[in-house]
C-alpha cells in the first residue's frame, strides 16, 4: 500500500511539473509575440556604412538591421521563407542591413562571412544580397556547403569566378574582412544579440540617432515581420 501510495504521489508531481512546463512555454511564447520589445531605446551600434546595406542605403526612415550566422538554420528558414516578400514589398519602402555574427559551433560561417564579403568588393551592394541569398539557398544549415562550390556560387550571381576565387584566398583581404567580421559580433554581443537570426527594426529621429523600435529573436514568419514594419513606418 505505501509503495502504491508512493507510485501515486510521484505520477502526481510529474503531472504538475508537465502542467507547469506548459504554463512557462505559454507565457514566453505569450511573451515572445509583443511587437514593440523596448521603443525608446537609442541604437548604440555604430553607423551603418551604405555597403551593408543588401537594400537601399540609409535614406528611408526605417532600417531593419539583421544580425545572421550563414550556417545558421534558422536563419536559412528566415531568408527562404521570409525575407523574398520583404524584400518585394518593402524594397522601397525601408532600408535592409546584414552584418555577420557566426556562431563558434559553425565552422564555417566565418569563411563563408568572408566570402559574402568577397562578392560585395566585388560586385557592390546587389552582389552582397545575390550571394547572402544564394548560400542560404543551397546550404541545408549546420556547416552543410561545401566551401569548394563558393567560386560556381559566385558565378551564377554574375560576379567573375577567378577574381572571386582570388579574393577569398588573399591573405591581406581575409584579414581585412576577418576584422569586420570581428567587429560585427562584438556588436552584436553589445546590442545582446545571443543567438541567430536577431533583427533590430530601426527608426530614425530628426537627429540622425536611431529608436529600435523592436527586437526580432529567431525566423519569424512573413506576417509577422510585416505587422512591426507597418507599425514602424507610421512610427
Amino acid at each position: 500500500m505505501k509503495k502504491d501510495n508512493q507510485i501515486i504521489a510521484a505520477a502526481g508531481l510529474i503531472s504538475v511539473s508537465i502542467l507547469l512546463g506548459f504554463f512557462i512555454h505559454a507565457k514566453v511564447s505569450s511573451t515572445s509575440q509583443q511587437a514593440f520589445v523596448d521603443p525608446d531605446s537609442i541604437f548604440s551600434g555604430r553607423e551603418l556604412e551604405k555597403n551593408e546595406y543588401t537594400v537601399g542605403s540609409g535614406k528611408n526612415k526605417v532600417v531593419l538591421l539583421e544580425y545572421s550566422d550563414m550556417e545558421c538554420p534558422f536563419c536559412k528558414k528566415l531568408h527562404t521563407d521570409t525575407m523574398p516578400q520583404i524584400y518585394t514589398n518593402y524594397g522601397s519602402k525601408v532600408d535592409i542591413a546584414f552584418r555577420h555574427f557566426p556562431l563558434p559551433f559553425h565552422a564555417k560561417a566565418a569563411t563563408e562571412a568572408n566570402a559574402t564579403l568577397c562578392a560585395r568588393e566585388l560586385g557592390g551592394q546587389s552582389a552582397y544580397k545575390s550571394y547572402i541569398e544564394k548560400i542560404y539557398e543551397v546550404t541545408n544549415g549546420n556547416d552543410s556547403l561545401d566551401l569548394s562550390s563558393m567560386p560556381s556560387l559566385a558565378k551564377s550571381i554574375g560576379l567573375d569566378e577567378e577574381k572571386f576565387r582570388a579574393c577569398i584566398t588573399n591573405a591581406s583581404t581575409t584579414e581585412s574582412n576577418r576584422k569586420i567580421i570581428e567587429a560585427d559580433l562584438e556588436e552584436g554581443s553589445q546590442l545582446g544579440v545571443s543567438g541567430t537570426p536577431t533583427l533590430f527594426v530601426l527608426v530614425r529621429q530628426d537627429d540622425g540617432s536611431y529608436r529600435i523600435l523592436s527586437t526580432i529573436v529567431g525566423a519569424r514568419d512573413y506576417k509577422y515581420v510585416s505587422k512591426i514594419l507597418d507599425q514602424a513606418i507610421k512610427f
